[in-house]
């Protein structure tokens, strides 16, 4: 991102290495905590992990902060394209991308419709964003407009260097 009030947010090889997959993923190591988490509480355990609010998770995203509020606040669930893309944005590394997924019962984009050119190009930046700085939202949304799809969220190049 160019706006200079827009973080960077940081590739997976630049953290320190997890020690626990449990605690990584899950917040804690503790059976009967891991069976109460929701996806609220798990996403926003991520966003508060790499400082990002709800303001600037609209920002990096292109979704607008109300419903990005509701999602948050657990009145509403959030709608597959706008998972996928918060994923992506805030480079969820795999196993945080399925654990939330999976709390929200959806399928991974390519495990059951592999033969679709947008969900594969979805999986693609999805399995690259924590490990590759080039694996951006933006860049996803305009793969996808080049195949003529219809793209995760409004968030293009365009709107990225005119902020």
């Amino acid at each position: 991102m160019n706006d200079l009030h827009t973080p960077q947010i940081s590739l997976f090889s630049e953290h320190e290495e997890p020690q626990s997959y449990e605690v990584y993923v899950y917040g804690t190591d503790d059976l009967n905590e891991q069976n109460k988490d929701s996806f609220c509480v798990a996403l926003c355990r991520y966003l508060d992990e790499i400082n990002i609010s709800q303001k600037t998770l609209a920002r990096l995203t292109g979704i607008a902060p109300s419903t990005l509020s509701r999602y948050l606040s657990g009145k509403r669930k959030m709608q597959y394209d706008y998972l996928c893309a918060v994923c992506i944005a805030i480079r969820l590394h795999p196993f945080r991308q399925r654990y939330l997924f999976s709390l929200l019962l959806y399928a991974m984009p390519g495990d059951q419709d592999y033969r679709k050119a947008d969900k594969n190009i979805i999986r693609a930046y999805l399995d690259g964003c924590a490990f590759d700085k080039r694996y951006t939202l933006t860049a996803c949304n305009e793969q996808l407009k080049a195949i003529h799809t219809k793209p995760l969220t409004n968030l293009t190049s365009a709107k990225e260097d005119g902020e």
